[in-house]
């Protein structure tokens, strides 16, 4: 969980770095043409209007050109962020569900264990009438079948979870 937020921030991180720096270019481009004519003015070239119009028109193809692939960019970036976030969502609901399960799984094993343990000890220390053993005993073997239903029917799930087992669904 705690790698996921990590990555989570990272990819945010790589996200906001991108949008900043095609953005730092979005201005640069914006910019060139005019820059490129002051120096060429500044090195004493004299461009006819048309030539200025030209050397705009260049770089403001150029900013178009760069403008799409930066959305482009932008786009892939936010889907991918969106795709990040789903994934952890479900990691989470994973998490969760695992842990609910294990919970339930233990209450399910440890009430035969401890029912079936504790009549066994009676028994065994002698604490028992001769009348009630014989419903001692039943209890305790009730409470073991109870186990190993419950174990067989975890096997059962984990052997159908791995698709070891095949079934034939009829009508």
């Amino acid at each position: 969980m705690e790698r996921t937020k990590k990555s989570f921030i990272l990819y945010l991180t790589i996200a906001g770095v991108a949008a900043l720096v095609i953005s730092w270019w979005l201005i640069f481009f914006a910019r060139q043409g005019e820059v490129l004519i002051e120096r060429l003015g500044a090195s004493g070239v004299n461009l006819s209007l048309e030539e200025m119009d030209a050397v705009r028109d260049a770089t403001h193809e150029s900013l178009r050109m760069f403008a799409f692939e930066g959305g482009f960019l932008a786009l892939l970036t936010v889907g991918g962020l969106l795709l990040l976030i789903r994934a952890q969502r479900r990691e989470v609901e994973m998490h969760r569900r695992q842990r609910d399960f294990l919970s339930g799984v233990t209450h399910e094993l440890r009430s035969p264990i401890a029912s079936a343990r504790l009549q066994v000890e009676s028994l065994r220390m002698g604490r028992v009438p001769k009348d009630k053993q014989e419903r001692y005993l039943v209890r305790t073997l009730a409470d073991l079948d109870r186990l190993s239903r419950t174990v067989d029917q975890l096997l059962k799930a984990a052997r159908a979870s791995s698709g070891r087992v095949q079934l034939s669904l009829q009508p």
